[in-house]
């Protein structure tokens, strides 16, 4: 019994030794991690530029694509509104210069008609006696 305890306490010591030699590590490891910070975040004008030209660029990226978005939608709002002008059906057009040239025709007619008229009584009035 008294040798399990020694083993157990010899564990516990190695155990203990790992332990404060890994938090050592950790502390260390902290130590640069917050010194690889400090020369990241602004202690390089040229780095704190670049990432102030790269938000900037962003932003850029973001209103011209926003500006695209209502551009097609604009377009494609007035493209729905332009109506093609194809003309008319080529036969109601035959059909409606057929009907015009009979209103035409009947028209010659009553003019020629009238005409006729007019002569006539003149004719008359040459031909009497």
């Amino acid at each position: 019994m008294q040798d399990k305890r020694d083993n157990l306490r010899s564990d516990l010591a190695d155990t203990r030794r790992r332990l404060a030699a890994l938090q050592q590590d950790l502390a260390k490891a902290k130590v640069r991690i917050e010194q690889v910070e400090a020369i990241t975040s602004g202690s390089n004008p040229q780095l704190a530029q670049a990432n102030r030209i790269w938000h900037d660029l962003s932003r850029l990226e973001e209103r011209f694509g926003s500006l695209a978005s209502v551009a097609a939608e604009r377009a494609a709002s007035i493209r729905s509104q332009i109506v093609t002008d194809t003309g008319e059906n080529p036969d109601m057009l035959t059909k409606r210069a057929d009907e015009l040239e009979q209103q035409a025709s009947k028209q010659r007619g009553m003019v020629d008609d009238a005409r006729l008229a007019r002569l006539r009584p003149s004719d008359r009035g040459a031909c009497r006696p």
